[in-house]
């Protein structure tokens, strides 16, 4: 599964939302780090083992982050 991410740069710092997943915001020092992105990984995961359902990745502009295991393991 891949979910898109839009990165802007403020100062020395790329800063990272997911316009599908609203309540994840993420940051790093370089533009690998940022999209890393251990931030959806964990929020997935959590969302995952408490049963809630995943919203299908719909955002298509940006970055693509493509998303190992998304059966919360």
């Amino acid at each position: 599964m891949t979910y898109n991410c839009e990165i802007t740069q403020d100062g020395d710092r790329y800063d990272v939302v997911f316009p599908d997943m609203t309540n994840i915001q993420t940051c790093g020092w370089s533009l690998d780090e940022a999209m890393a992105n251990d931030a959806l990984d964990a929020v997935l995961a959590v969302e995952l083992s408490e049963g809630n359902a995943i919203p299908p990745p719909k955002h298509t502009g940006g970055y693509a982050i493509l998303l190992l295991d998304t059966d919360g393991h």
